[in-house]
């Protein structure tokens, strides 16, 4: 496609063929997606499972789904009679369509709708690949998997372990002197382009070094002897010599020419620079003779130059073998991943692309395209200026007879570091049959869109690819428009502040200062006349939710909140940040590990200092002068670390907020209502980590620094939205910009610009093929190229960020360090530049005269839309307060109505505990006695008592097999032990023990004999989660159940069970049982209890059980769980279901004292009529 893109009439475009349909900013792509449906299902009669809509993203892809399910809503509504002020509707439908064909298939594709084929272009895949399993040979069992870096990291490891086997001495140093790690190979494959589809430069081998370092070590050696026979005569040359020209060769240049030279003849080699030794080297002294002298000779200068001669070639040759072991590297991960992929069944989200691809390009491919294209009779792509060369190559094959429209916009192509790939889209416009462009802007003012339209107009190029050219748009406002008025009058929709920098461009750091300053001055004043009423959008006050900042870097975000917060200004970060990245991820790190190690008095002191604790640099201060309040500290720090152990993370933060208050401090803070949301959000995430990976103190402590560290994988965790967030200033960066509006935007940081390309260069050879160039002889031309399609970049973003605002924008400008590499400069300063070299001469050269004609040249070409003031920052701003609101408020409006009563969520632990909600009883936190008991602990009876023990022993026995070898148990259960961070040399052999008592003790179901040994994996199952509805219940009703049917008491002991004492309860309740299996016919529950009753299996007998059972009302525990199994299998094995034969009972076996004889082992069946009961009382079915 070669033509002029022609502007969409959307009533009236031909649904056939290949179109391409340009859609620039704020002009309507989502809606005239929409309508395209909307016409392809009444017009071409086309039901709604054979329309295939693609978007990029899952949000994008609801999104879509609800735009178009709305568009099909109202042409129906408008059949129907009702009114609507949208004109396609009408040049859509003629009166007959009211009550014929147009209106049932309307009707049918709403209640179809579920089947419409609306994907993100995984998810298609996913489908394609699902769908025609046999044609594309996609196993149908391949698991997806979000995150394979461990591969990756894996066969880098690999590759290195290899690389570095056998390495001589010298190269061994290199390595080291180099820091070359897997961390730093692994870096090197950071693309975000599959490796396979990268052409990777120099194309060669890595080459013997043998000769070069055989020549290295041979005059390392002579240079040694020389060293010692001449180093004091060398060395006073050099002091001395009166040849030598001294602004060269200054005074004490002899003392670091011998500290190199005893370093280098003492084994350390300067594989990095090495000027000192430089110094003793011929040609070096040669250079610096004066004129008409000579220096004095001496045999070691001579030998010297001969060994940096060679232990330059020797680094050239390691240096080239670096860059040869990196490109073979790739090659080696990407064909070990794809290997070790097909072995373990699992595939990640670029292999669902690949896949297709690559059976379509292969035999049977033709077969295959026709059989996808023939389902779908039109296609639907979205954004597709994000796409890549490997999914138009889908596209492509599959729709070549299909109705397809592709729609996206070149200027707005800004996700490279995704993968997307602008010439992937600029090929596809080439190769369209059809080219429409969208050229009216729904979402800014007419001054808006004509400062845009001016800005963009400089220039032949202004996106530097002459393929992607700017055409102006037009304004869908009228003369009634909504605009931004102070005191009634309109303001310029663009302000640029211009700031002079004096003598010398300010560096990125001063610049970043000052527009962060002038940001805070100008919204403070926009803001305060907002307040005021002077600052009207239309008729509504200015306010915070009006307006943006938009950033380039979660750090400039963070640094104009603080400076915004510091104004009075409510300011928040755009949420899609993540939770493990905010200053109470932080915090709540150095909080824990003071918990974890309470005698290390630094980390306690990092504690204290943070926001949380409250301690103030006086306060910190004062803690070393003052020994006993340091210790008191510690003491308190100590006891949070004894509950945590023993009780479990939840306990013990709830101790430390009952004790501490937090929340009361950090409610107080300018954005505290942030910080407490965060803290109570990432103390749900620990305790749902804690508890469902039973993670040790020191486990969970790993695993928040995991999430912490954004270089790892982690969890997509973003913090949670507040409702007072909408009414808030937003500061978003510019890549999360997109899509959005506000109605007015502050631009701080126009003078970024790209980073120049360093140790390689990542570019486009023919528009076609991405290359990596680590090292060739044309590396430099490579990195012109990497850096034109860098700028390339920058002024799309440029455009995206401009884009945003309906009413006014506000940027600073002027000279900075480095912004040649800025779009903003190229744009206003050097807009017929071809490339990025051509540009930056000419705007280093700027001084400030030339940099305000161009600004006010932009302006008068602008006619009005752009004004341009110079501006200081003002020494002082006056804080926004809220006396600076003149809004009258609404009276309060009175509640009169009755709350229900309110649904909670409990458990047995809940009913057990007053009603209070834990999670570690469960898990033993707190369920073990202390015994009276003289003899000394072994063994079994010695290990670690408490949560962490319990939650080891629990994962014990999920993990193991019931019928391994001893040999095997053993190695499974040293390996657990260390993963859990204990001593395995020291329990293996207790544990083991205990492990093989416990699964060979014998017991008894049904009057038959069995052991836990004999049941097969597929007869248990692990944890078995429930939840039912729970009626409300009291302690009362609920302790007459137990009583009537003998709970209140054991046959053994007979100690009764203490009354329950909780508030009554209404809501689920829920659970964990730790093992259901099958014997026979029968159904059992297993408990396993990790408490400690004793240091002997006596201490476990029958009589001790009881009194543990009653205590900690494991009855009721036991009890609950039958009812939650007796639901289970009376709805799996329906009529079948006989509780008589189907119930086998409970077993609670308190681990450390099984030994076979019956000691540790709990039995109980309860009858039928009992569980009934307590089903009734207890389920809610509705």
């Amino acid at each position: 496609m070669t033509h002029t893109l022609a502007t969409l009439d959307l009533a009236a475009t031909p649904l056939s063929g290949r179109n391409l349909i340009e859609a620039s900013a704020g002009t309507g792509k989502t809606y005239t997606i929409a309508a395209l449906y909307l016409r392809l299902v009444v017009e071409e009669k086309i039901s709604v499972d054979r329309i295939l809509v693609v978007t990029f993203t899952e949000a994008a892809t609801q999104e879509l789904a609800e735009r178009i399910r709305g568009r099909l809503r109202e042409a129906l509504s408008f059949l129907e009679g009702a009114k609507s002020d949208d004109p396609f509707y009408a040049s859509l439908f003629s009166e007959e369509d009211a009550s014929g064909e147009a209106a049932g298939r309307l009707k049918a594709a709403l209640r179809n709708f579920d089947e419409a084929a609306i994907f993100t272009i995984h998810g298609f895949c996913r489908r394609l690949l699902t769908d025609h399993a046999f044609e594309t040979g996609s196993p149908l069992d391949m698991e997806l998997v979000t995150d394979l870096s461990y591969l990756k990291q894996r066969a880098v490891q690999d590759y290195y372990r290899r690389m570095v086997e056998g390495a001589s001495p010298l190269y061994a140093a290199w390595i080291k002197d180099r820091k070359i790690l897997p961390e730093r190979l692994l870096a090197f494959l950071s693309f975000s382009t599959p490796l396979s589809r990268i052409t990777f430069l120099p194309d060669g081998e890595p080459v013997p070094t043998a000769d070069c370092e055989t020549r290295f070590a041979e005059l390392l050696a002579r240079a040694s002897l020389v060293w010692e026979e001449e180093q004091e005569a060398a060395l006073n040359i050099l002091a001395t010599d009166p040849a030598l020209n001294r602004n060269k060769y200054r005074k004490g240049v002899e003392k670091k020419a011998e500290a190199a030279a005893r370093a280098l003849f003492s084994g350390s080699i300067p594989f990095g620079e090495a000027k000192d030794l430089e110094k003793l080297s011929q040609a070096t002294l040669q250079a610096a003779v004066k004129k008409g002298k000579a220096v004095a000779e001496n045999p070691l200068f001579g030998i010297m130059e001969s060994l940096l001669e060679a232990l330059s070639d020797l680094k050239e040759i390691y240096d080239g073998n670096l860059i040869a072991h990196c490109i073979a590297l790739a090659r080696y991960v990407d064909e070990t991943m794809d290997r070790e992929k097909e072995r373990a069944g699992i595939m990640g989200f670029d292999d669902l692309l690949s896949r297709v691809a690559g059976a379509l390009g292969g035999d049977g491919g033709e077969r295959l395209a026709r059989g996808v294209g023939q389902s779908y009779e039109a296609a639907l792509i979205d954004e597709f200026q994000d796409t890549d060369p490997e999914q138009y190559e889908i596209f492509d094959t599959l729709f070549k007879e299909t109705t397809l429209f592709m729609i996206g916009d070149p200027k707005q192509a800004i996700y490279g570091f995704r993968g997307a790939d602008i010439f992937a889209y600029l090929r596809a416009a080439g190769e369209a049959e059809k080219g429409y462009t969208l050229d009216v802007n729904y979402r800014s003012t007419r001054g808006m869109v004509q400062a845009v339209n001016t800005f963009f107009s400089r220039g032949t190029s202004p996106f530097l690819f002459e393929r992607i050219q700017f055409s102006p748009v037009k304004s869908a406002g009228g003369d009634d428009e909504e605009t931004l008025t102070l005191d009634g009058s309109p303001v310029s929709p663009m302000l640029i502040q211009r700031f002079e920098a004096g003598e010398k461009p300010l560096s990125k750091e001063a610049a970043q200062n000052l527009c962060i300053d002038l940001c805070g001055a100008e919204m403070v004043s926009l803001l305060r006349m907002g307040r005021q009423g002077r600052a009207l959008i239309g008729e509504v006050p200015l306010s915070e939710k009006h307006v943006a900042v938009i950033v380039r870097t979660n750090g400039q975000a963070r640094a104009v909140k603080n400076h915004l917060t510091s104004l009075g200004v409510h300011a928040v970060l755009y949420s899609s940040g993540n939770i493990f990245d905010s200053e109470e991820a932080e915090e709540t790190a150095l909080f824990l590990a003071a918990c974890l190690r309470p005698w290390r008095l630094s980390l306690i002191k990092a504690a204290l200092a943070t926001s949380m604790m409250g301690l103030d640099a006086e306060a910190l201060a004062a803690l070393d002068g003052s020994p006993s309040e340091l210790e008191r500290w510690s003491i308190r720090f100590a006891h949070w670390h004894a509950l945590w152990k023993e009780e479990g993370f939840m306990a013990m933060l709830r101790r430390f907020v009952k004790e501490q208050d937090p929340y009361e401090r950090l409610v107080g803070l300018t954005d505290g209502e942030r910080r407490v949301t965060n803290m109570q959000h990432l103390t749900e995430l620990l305790h749902r980590e804690a508890v469902s990976r039973r993670l040790s103190p020191e486990g969970l402590l790993r695993w928040l620094s995991r999430m912490r560290d954004p270089e790892s994988p982690r969890l997509e965790e973003h913090q949670l939205h507040l409702e007072s967030d909408r009414t808030a200033v937003q500061i978003v960066t510019i890549h999360k910009s997109k899509g959005l509006e506000y109605g007015v935007v502050f631009l701080p940081f126009p003078f970024m610009g790209y980073r120049e390309p360093k140790g390689g260069a990542l570019y486009h050879e023919g528009e076609r093929d991405l290359v990596y160039d680590a090292g060739s002889e044309d590396l430099e031309e490579h990195m012109a190229l990497a850096a034109g399609e860098s700028l390339a970049e920058e002024l799309r973003l440029l455009y995206v960020a401009l884009t945003r605002a309906r009413h006014h924008m506000v940027i600073p400008w002027g000279r900075v360090k480095g912004m040649e590499r800025s779009a903003m400069a190229r744009l206003l300063h050097a807009p017929e530049s071809a490339n990025a070299q051509d540009a930056a001469p000419v705007i280093t050269a700027l001084g400030e005269h030339e940099l305000s004609t161009h600004l006010h040249d932009l302006a008068a070409a602008s006619e009005g839309a752009v004004s341009v003031s110079l501006c200081e920052p003002e020494e002082e701003v006056a804080v926004l307060t809220f006396q600076d609101d003149k809004t009258e408020l609404a009276p309060s409006r009175r509640f009169d109505g009755k709350l229900p009563e309110p649904r909670v969520v409990t458990s047995f632990s809940g009913l057990a505990s007053s009603g209070k909600e834990t999670r570690e009883a469960d898990y033993d936190a707190r369920a073990h006695i202390k015994p009276d008991d003289e003899i000394p602990p072994e063994g079994i009876f010695a290990f670690p008592k408490g949560a962490a023990p319990g939650t080891f022993m629990h994962t014990l026995f999920e993990t193991i097999p019931f019928d391994a070898e001893d040999e095997v148990r053993d190695v499974a259960c040293a390996e657990l032990l260390a993963r859990h961070g204990y001593d395995a040399e020291l329990w293996t052999e207790a544990i083991s023990t205990m492990v093989a008592s416990v699964l060979t003790t014998p017991l008894d179901a049904f009057h038959t004999p069995f052991a836990l040994k004999e049941v097969p994996a597929g007869s248990r199952l692990h944890e078995m989660e429930f939840t039912f509805p729970l009626k409300r219940i009291s302690p009362e009703a609920l302790n007459d159940a137990l009583n009537r049917w003998g709970y209140g008491s054991f046959d053994e002991g007979e100690l009764i069970m203490e009354g329950l004492r909780f508030s009554p309860v209404k809501g689920f309740l829920k659970g964990f049982v730790d093992l259901i299996f099958q014997v026979g016919e029968g159904f059992g529950i297993i408990d396993w209890k990790s408490n400690h009753l004793g240091n002997s299996p006596e201490s476990y007998g029958k009589e001790a059980l009881a009194q543990a059972m009653g205590e900690h009302h494991y009855g009721l525990q036991y009890l609950l769980y039958a009812v939650a199994l007796n639901r289970h299998l009376a709805l799996k094995l329906g009529e079948a279901y006989d509780y008589e034969t189907h119930m086998a009972g409970a077993w609670y076996l308190f681990l450390r004292g099984v030994d076979g004889s019956g000691n540790g082992v709990f039995f109980d069946r309860p009858e039928e009529g009992c569980i009934r009961e307590l089903d009734e009382l207890l389920i809610d079915i509705g």
